[in-house]
């Protein structure tokens, strides 16, 4: 049998059994799980209206002393996330990328006006505190180490009844492929027009278009075909898809990213997560399938890629061990210029993406709060990925490793701090590249 049909069958295995995902984009933007059902999916922004912490400082002050103003003002509050990270990468052909730099977002959003319409605004900055102007390309600033402050959101977000809801104009966005991919110091942002649908409880609708993006170290917002690569093009993306929770704790997604003129982007998702009996034992399991190909003008060229993922995850308590597979049809490389990819092989160097590439990962994460260490967590994962030796897409395969440990205080003082020290290890052949991150983040709400 060959591999294709090795990959289908596995897959086909999984579906039949109703197969969890556990994205590098979104293992960026929290610590380990406390348990699989914490575990984060690339469908959690399928809601109506956001969910967002709950200040009550601006507000009390405000409502005591102001209390005839309107509740768009009254309610309104403040987010502060500071941010210090340092990252170091070596690239194994004499190339050495380090900076330290701090920064972060101040969010302001506003109570609601007659409990319909409320607007939300953040600005983002990130500053260099150290690095070398020849080891730029971090990410962290712009690639000459300069600093940069961008206006990243100003949007109106309106209930329209209680089934229909909708935000307009620049926002962050958390969707597979098209999202805010906050690994650095600020995320993408887009500026969109996206409404939702909630025409029964287990079901949740959405439509939009995006018609720019602001990469993360620029302060401008440009066309979203210029940002996948077309110089003075001027083309939008439309986007639709919906989150089916078809039965508890099953729940199948989908999206298409139409990019007009450039390429078209379906991607599908199926996990259900599951405990044995009364148990401390659950299990998760997920199958995910991505098409990818050009459309209309074809601006970037012709292409077609497919790709097929599985995953499985056993937990005990918060000890949870996971393993994937993925494969690649023969293409051109995926197209990633609007956010993380939800690849279930994603980890911190490579994506495990390329044409033709089969991948495997395996990974465990606990929550040491059970031996007592409170705040204290911790995951690795490990991936391998075969590509064919000879012909158009031969190439060298490659193994990498990824340790990540987090420490958020339980103790009032320190509660909102956030510690992070990930660490990364890719190897191709007699090629190394290593990966060294170190961040602290902060979040209050006033």
């Amino acid at each position: 049998m060959s591999l294709r049909n090795w990959v289908v069958l596995v897959l086909w295995v999984m579906v039949s059994q109703k197969v969890w995902a556990n994205q590098e984009y979104l293992a960026d933007e929290v610590p380990a799980p406390k348990s699989l059902q914490d575990v984060p999916n690339s469908f959690r922004d399928f809601r109506l209206i956001p969910r967002l912490r709950e200040g009550r400082l601006l507000r009390n002050l405000i409502g005591e002393h102001f209390p005839g103003l309107s509740p768009m003002v009254r309610e309104a509050q403040v987010t502060l996330e500071p941010r210090l990270y340092a990252r170091y990468r070596d690239e194994d052909n004499g190339t050495l990328r380090e900076s330290v730099a701090g920064g972060g977002a101040l969010r302001f959003l506003s109570g609601w006006l007659s409990d319909k319409i409320r607007v939300g605004l953040t600005g983002y900055t990130s500053q260099a505190l150290a690095g070398d102007s020849d080891r730029g390309g971090t990410g962290l600033v712009r690639d000459d180490q300069s600093g940069y402050w961008a206006f990243g959101e100003a949007y109106v977000e309106a209930k329209l009844g209680d089934a229909f809801a909708t935000r307009l104009f620049r926002q962050e966005m958390d969707l597979p492929y098209l999202n805010r991919n906050d690994s650095r110091m600020t995320p993408k942002s887009f500026e969109s027009y996206v409404f939702w649908w909630k025409p029964e409880e287990s079901l949740t609708l959405a439509a939009g278009h995006v018609a720019k993006m602001r990469d993360r170290t620029e302060s401008t917002f440009i066309s979203m075909a210029e940002a996948a690569g077309v110089e003075d093009a001027e083309d939008g993306l439309s986007t639709l898809g919906f989150r089916w929770d078809m039965r508890e704790n099953l729940t199948l997604g989908a999206v298409n990213h139409y990019s007009w003129n450039t390429f078209n982007t379906v991607y599908t998702e199926l996990r259900l997560v599951d405990s044995f009996g009364e148990s401390d034992w659950s299990w998760k399991a997920a199958l995910q399938f991505t098409d990818q190909r050009s459309v209309g003008d074809e601006m970037l060229g012709d292409f077609d890629i497919q790709t097929f993922g599985g995953q499985l995850g056993l937990g005990w308590n918060s000890l949870i061990a996971s393993a994937a597979i993925t494969h690649t049809e023969a293409g051109e490389e995926l197209r990633k210029p609007f956010g993380g990819t939800p690849g279930f092989t994603s980890l911190m160097v490579s994506d495990f993406d390329r044409p033709e590439e089969t991948a495997i990962r395996v990974g465990l994460s606990y929550d040491f709060a059970d031996l007592g260490l409170d705040g204290l967590s911790a995951f690795a994962n490990y991936a391998h990925g075969d590509v064919p030796q000879k012909g158009r897409y031969a190439g060298d395969n490659q193994d990498e490793w990824n340790v990540t440990v987090d420490y958020r205080p339980e103790k009032t003082l320190f509660k909102d701090l956030w510690f992070r020290v990930r660490l990364g290890w890719n190897e191709r052949d007699d090629q190394r590249r290593e990966e060294y991150r170190f961040i602290v983040n902060y979040s209050r709400t006033f």
